[in-house]
């Protein structure tokens, strides 16, 4: 049974087609409804089912709010009076239901606690349209044929409702019709003046059919008139056969068109095709049928005229300048962009099928995909475009002036499949356009806590017109907006607007940016690249992707979490992101089981070296924030936050000794119940004192387990305390030592069962060994070279040429580089690295403020002295902003540049203010680098590793 609930200001009756077997009007609430808590508490009051909901643009927006949640599962039908004779709106599909004014239903306002009173509907339908290319033929009006409107299959068959319910006001009369009688009320003239005429009716039905039935909204409107043509039945005998008749004539048209644009495409106008085409229209019976034949074939010489000069570009390169991607965002990122109050969005789209992505491919130039282009109006101009500009119709060196324009402005661009799970189960054209909406409102830059302007505007197509209001969308996404971020949305101005291609003086920019997406030629798609920052596919793993599913029903996964947090850093201050991670954080707070997650996420990237310390700030400041305050933490739960924490410190160079004290007593506490998380507990302190200097306490902390059964830690927390003592060992300068405990740890890795576990877990030892190597001087160039091939994989010159372009694996780099400079007489790897110069990359984190600083030891050498300056000054920026032993590091490069004479320090560094913080660290050291004279580099390499003592330099 299906029932309707419908509110008290729509002042009409359901559209014919709707079937309804209980219908529940509501009455005005008696109290004024502020909050969306008292707009469903109303609604509970009904105690009712609801399939759909009909309301009006008059309806308050927190009552229809309250609907969605009060019934989540129902479909809600806009009636907008002045769209007659087309006023309902499905708002889900976008679709149009007509309400013929002929005949019409009685029924009287409701008030939910009265009893039912049954009534009959029925109305038929009509819709107004008109084509410019094809009419109506006379002789296809065939005369009237005796048919009962049950000729009609059931889906086109009139709606007679017997059994609708409607609730009667207190004190209001009660009106009963017998319900197989449908109640038919004259037509006034005005109303007769919008009726569609038989012949135009029996047209629009051939239209629409002839444009192809596997479009959603084509099959709807050629069932819709269908369902007319039954309603007329009665009145104009054999009007349902006559329906059928044009309908099967539309598929056909659609089938001729099909072929005819087939063969043309193969042979062009030749004789063969032209037999084809004279034979095909002698067959046909219909003069409606032979027209259509010579408006296709027309039209396909035109398009041929127009692009049958564009080959001789076909070869030239597309005049784009590749924006740079590498470590910046795209230009044309949309969640990037200065925030701005006012905008302007474009909507367009590209491929032909938006209802089938499971039956096409990626690379299916048919499959849909959606465009939009975001305008900071009054902030950016875009030169306009020919007001007939259509890039398909274009030489390609406009399109891609009109592409390149686009990457010059700081303007946005986002666009997405109907393949992408964002778009939905079953999309159509108009829902993907409701959900790219929603997640470019989402990423939009606005500022907060103020009035924001934005205005959209949506390329019309087929049935979705410059006629058709979306206002109840509006509506909807300020809803959902608001709901989601009350400070962000809670002052938007919205609307929403469908245009032709003429209604916005930059469309032509989004036509070109659909055009370059869906276009048979991709190289300016590669060259733009939009893909993977601009252009969302399936397998793009885009931070998009959270904001759009910052209000799903569920929490974020952990993997979502780590990757959110993780680029705030990079965000803009005023984003969705800020507000939607504190509600998120306040949540959490109630949840310690997925706060373990979030943690457990956390410790992973630790664990397999994936992170940055930004990261690491990031993600470890938030859990402290939110870390749920009234549920128990055991010991050993504290530890690993603990150790998480102090990884993090670690990494910037810095030391909580509060932290590391509590660190200590927990894993001894901790020995006898979990042995291998106490001895990793003291692994870290043990680099957390090597950060301070200390490293003869580091040394002494792990001697402790060295000495314990090797099933009691387990093999691999063994092989880390053995790279861990050989680490130490060298910071004590003891190299020989150090030698004995990397090779004794790469054996003990080389037994883990796990081998892939064992080549990463020992990449690190044996960049340790290599570094190690370096610093002795009777290790030969040859031996060093031989270790270096073996652990590169690769001759040395050219893992030279391919590491100096890469920054994805920095700790090996940091050792290649220390290398070249340490060991002077590898002069040939020396050169090839500098040859690469203009292609070296660089990233945040350590070691990277290192390399860089090698780097303009390396250039200054060799006389490049501007660009050894950059990389200087590059390197102390890095190091400075950094925790107290990188502020250290930082110090030594920059007395190093002073004796040096690069002449980069306006100001000298006050070193004095790590004496409290790294009162272990050598000072005196830094003094005899101060007071060095000279520039020699092996002179001044001595005074750096006093300084900065194994991998610290």
């Amino acid at each position: 049974m299906q029932q309707i609930v419908m509110f008290n200001d729509v002042h009409a009756t359901l559209p014919h087609a709707l079937h309804a077997d209980q219908l529940i009007r509501l009455t005005a609430p008696q109290q004024p409804i502020d909050t969306l808590a008292q707009a469903a508490e109303y609604l509970a009051q009904t105690q009712v089912h609801a399939d759909r909901v009909a309301f009006s643009p008059q309806t308050p927006a927190l009552l229809w709010v309250a609907a969605i949640i009060r019934w989540p599962k129902a479909r809600f039908m806009l009636f907008e009076a002045k769209h007659a004779p087309d006023p309902w709106l499905d708002v889900l599909s976008g679709e149009r239901w007509p309400q013929h004014p002929v005949m019409t239903a009685v029924a009287d306002v409701a008030n939910v606690d009265d009893a039912p009173v049954k009534t009959a509907i029925s109305q038929p339908i009509t819709t107004p349209v008109t084509d410019q290319a094809e009419q109506p033929a006379a002789s296809d009006v065939q005369a009237p044929a005796q048919t009962s409107a049950t000729d009609l299959p059931a889906s086109a068959q009139p709606d007679v409702q017997p059994n609708v319910s409607v609730v009667a006001p207190k004190n209001s009369p009660s009106i009963a019709t017998p319900a197989a009688t449908p109640i038919l009320t004259p037509a006034s003239e005005s109303e007769r003046e919008v009726l569609l005429t038989d012949s135009k009716l029996l047209f629009e039905i051939y239209r629409f059919a002839s444009y192809g039935e596997h479009q959603s909204e084509n099959k709807a409107k050629v069932d819709e008139y269908l369902r007319e043509a039954a309603l007329r039945n009665t009145r104009s005998a054999g009007m349902t056969k006559r329906a059928l008749n044009s309908q099967k004539q539309g598929q056909k048209a659609y089938a001729l068109t099909i072929e005819l644009e087939q063969r043309f495409k193969q042979h062009g106008q030749s004789a063969e095709f032209m037999q084809w085409f004279e034979q095909t229209k002698a067959q046909q019976t219909s003069p409606r049928l032979i027209q259509h034949l010579d408006i296709r074939l027309n039209k396909a010489v035109q398009f041929h005229n127009k692009h049958k000069v564009r080959p001789r570009n076909a070869q030239q390169p597309p005049q784009i300048h590749a924006p740079d991607v590498q470590h910046q965002p795209h230009p044309n990122s949309l969640r990037h962009l200065p925030a701005h109050d006012h905008w302007h969005i474009l909507i367009d789209e590209t491929g032909e099928d938006f209802e089938h992505p499971d039956q096409l491919r990626m690379s299916d130039r048919a499959l849909g995909k959606w465009v939009a282009l975001a305008l900071p109006v009054g902030v950016v101009t875009l030169p306009p475009l020919r007001a007939d500009f259509h890039a398909v119709d274009e030489d390609s060196t406009v399109v891609d002036a009109a592409v390149q324009t686009v990457l010059d402005h700081a303007v946005g661009v986002f666009g997405m499949t109907c393949k992408d799970p964002l778009s939905g189960r079953t999309p159509r054209w108009f829902s993907g356009i409701h959900r790219l909406i929603r997640i470019i409102m989402r990423l939009l830059p606005m500022p907060t806590a103020q009035a924001n302007r934005v205005e959209i505007f949506i390329e019309n197509r087929g049935v979705f017109s410059t006629q058709s209001d979306l206002l109840a969308v509006q509506q909807l996404l300020e809803s959902e907006l608001i709901s989601l971020d009350p400070v962000r949305f809670g002052q938007l101005r919205l609307s929403l607007q469908f245009i032709d291609k003429a209604g916005h003086a930059n469309n032509g920019y989004v036509d070109a940016l659909a055009y370059t997406w869906g276009a048979a030629d991709q190289r300016r798609l590669k060259m733009c690249h939009f893909l993977g920052h601009c252009f969302l596919r399936p397998s793009d793993d885009m931070i998009e992707r959270t904001y759009a599913a910052l209000d799903a029903d569920k929490p974020l996964s952990p993997a979502d979490w780590y990757q959110l947090i993780s680029i705030m850093a990079d965000e803009p201050a005023d984003n969705l992101l800020q507000g939607a991670l504190s509600q998120l954080g306040e949540s959490l707070q109630r949840q310690p089981a997925l706060w373990q997650q979030y943690l457990t996420e956390v410790q992973y990237h630790l664990s397999h070296k994936q992170y940055t310390s930004a990261t690491l700030a990031a993600t470890l400041g938030w859990l402290q924030q939110y870390r749920p305050k009234d549920s128990y933490f055991s010991p050993r739960l504290r530890l690993q936050w603990i150790i998480a924490q102090l990884a993090a410190d670690n990494h910037v160079g810095h030391l909580d000794r509060g932290l590391a004290s509590e660190a200590w007593q927990l894993a001894k506490q901790l020995i006898d119940e979990h042995a291998p998380e106490s001895c990793h507990a003291h692994l870290r302190l043990a680099v957390a004192a090597t950060n301070t200097f200390e490293f003869e306490r580091a040394y002494e902390m792990g001697l402790y387990w060295l000495k314990q059964p090797i099933g009691m830690v387990g093999r691999l927390n063994y092989a880390k305390l053995l790279s861990s003592l050989g680490q130490h060992s060298a910071f004590l300068h003891q190299l020989t030592q150090a030698m004995r405990y990397f090779d004794q740890s790469l054996a003990q890795f080389d037994l883990l069962s796990d081998r892939q576990e064992a080549e990463r877990e020992s990449k690190q030892t044996q960049i340790y060994r290599l570094i190690c190597m370096t610093d002795q001087p009777e290790v030969s160039s040859a031996e060093l070279q031989t270790a270096l091939e073996q652990f590169l994989g690769q001759p040395l010159l050219e893992a030279v040429e391919q590491m100096a372009t890469r920054y994805d694996d920095r700790f090996a780099h940091h050792m290649l580089v220390r290398v070249l400079l340490h060991r002077p007489e590898f002069k040939a790897a020396r050169l090839a690295y500098l040859e690469q110069r203009q292609a070296w990359q660089t990233d945040q984190g350590h070691p990277w403020g290192l390399i860089n600083a090698w780097r303009g030891w390396l250039l200054w050498s060799a006389g490049w002295s501007d660009e050894a300056r950059c990389y200087f000054e590059q390197a102390i920026r890095d190091c400075v902003a950094g925790g107290q032993t990188l502020s250290w590091i930082g110090a030594v490069i920059a007395t190093l540049t002073e004796r040096l004479g690069v002449g980069i320090i306006k100001q000298p560094l006050d070193v004095s203010v790590l004496r409290e913080p790294l009162p272990n660290a050598p000072h005196e050291a830094l003094l005899a680098l101060q007071q060095c004279s000279g520039t020699d580099d092996q002179v001044l390499l001595r005074h750096v590793a006093a300084c900065l003592p194994f991998n610290f330099r």
